[in-house]
Order: C-alpha cells, then sequence, then structure tokens
C-alpha cells in the first residue's frame, strides 16, 4: 500500500478528518506501522492511525479509513518533544534562585555564559551562537518506530547532513523500499535513497549506515 505524505485523509463516513503529515516506519523491517493525521491549521491536532484501519488508496492518492470521524478523534494523539540535556559541567553554572512565599514565580540570578546563548548587552542586531546545540527528541512511539516526513533531515553514519526527505519511494509489492531525497544539498538532483542504507529513524532525521562521501559516490553529483 503506497501511502504518499500530504494526501487527505477520509473516514468512513467521508468527511474529510486531516493531511497525512508523516509516516511511522519501522526502522528494523521497514514496514509502515502508522500514519501521523494533522488536523486543523492554527491549533493543529496530529493523531496516529494505525495502519489496519487504512481501508484504501483512491485515484486521487488519498487515504481512506475504515473507521467513522468520530472513531478518529478517538485515536492517540501523537506527542513529541526535544530538549537538549545539560552536560556536568554547565549545570555548575545554573543561577541560583530566590524561593517566594507570596506564591509568585521564583526569581532566578547570576552570571550567564555568552557562549550558551546571546549577551545581554548586544544589540538587537547581533551574531547568534556558532553551532546549534544537539537535541534529544522523545515521543509516545515505540522505540524501534520512526516518524518521517517531508523535511526530515538524512545524515550519514559519519553524521554530516546529505539532504531533506522529499517523498517515501516502494517497491513494486507496495513495501518502503526507501526515500527519496530533495536535490539542492549534497545531490544536484533528487536521488532515491534505499531502505538498506537506514540504520535508525528518529524524531528529527533519518541515520544511514554508508557516509556522506559514500552516498555521493554511489549516486554521483551530475
Amino acid at each position: 500500500m503506497e501511502i504518499e505524505l500530504g494526501k487527505k485523509v477520509i473516514s468512513s463516513d467521508g468527511k474529510h478528518v486531516g493531511h497525512v503529515d508523516s509516516l511511522v516506519i519501522d526502522y528494523n523491517t521497514h514496514d509502515i506501522q502508522s500514519i501521523i493525521s494533522r488536523s486543523g491549521v492554527m491549533l493543529s491536532v496530529d493523531r496516529i492511525i494505525p495502519l489496519e484501519v487504512v481501508d484504501s488508496i483512491d485515484d486521487e492518492h488519498d487515504v481512506h479509513l475504515s473507521i467513522t470521524a468520530d472513531e478518529v478523534k478517538q485515536q492517540q494523539a501523537f506527542a513529541e518533544r526535544e530538549f537538549r540535556v545539560a552536560d556536568p559541567e554547565e549545570l555548575k553554572e545554573m543561577p541560583a534562585t530566590w524561593m517566594t512565599a507570596s506564591g509568585q514565580p521564583p526569581v532566578y540570578y547570576g552570571v550567564g555564559d555568552a557562549t550558551l546563548g546571546y549577551n545581554n548587552d548586544s544589540t538587537i542586531f547581533r551574531t547568534s551562537a556558532m553551532e546549534s546545540p544537539d537535541l534529544e527528541v522523545e515521543t509516545n512511539l515505540p522505540e524501534w518506530e520512526g516518524r518521517v516526513d517531508s523535511g526530515t533531515d538524512v545524515v550519514g553514519s559519519d553524521g554530516k547532513k546529505i539532504g531533506t526527505v522529499e517523498d517515501v519511494s516502494y517497491d513494486a509489492g507496495g513495501q518502503v523500499s526507501g526515500f527519496v531525497v530533495k536535490a539542492g544539498f549534497l545531490f544536484h538532483h533528487d536521488v532515491n535513497i534505499p531502505a538498506d542504507w537506514i540504520e535508525s529513524v528518529s524524531g528529527d532525521r533519518v541515520r544511514l549506515n554508508v557516509t556522506a562521501d559514500q552516498a555521493k559516490e554511489t549516486h554521483g553529483t551530475a
């Protein structure tokens, strides 16, 4: 079953309940486990739709479900958060706090470290931190499953970015065969990254078991 990113999700009672925001893939078997359906614009809601309730794909590649719109609302909401874990040296520099007895929020004081952010005395136009911090991603998906959407970073085993996911590719049997990586970063044309190259899938990136140079050598840059 070939599910395309961005396509409509339609309930069994004919209601447009969202669109395919991302696919949840078991990166050990490369099988799709569920889709993340996003509804709303300003206050969007993401729900995990199990693959077994996907009934069919129509000629427009929209996804039709075997459950009603009300049943879609009962599906588990998808949750994801990014955070940065402070190292022991940084924890030593955490500011002191003054606990208030009036129920007001605590007041923080202390000397900041310009290497971790921005100088308070700088102008409104200022240089950003040299490198963005490495972020941990936590979701309510099983640890062997990863979410892939359009724009997910693809990095080599050496940590170098290769490009971003444009779409998911399938074999003749409808199984995930890889990802289409958008041209413009390492490649001058869209290329297909085979599923056998996938080492892991996390909330913000697909990591390969080949280096960026190996991927470049395989596909070329013409």
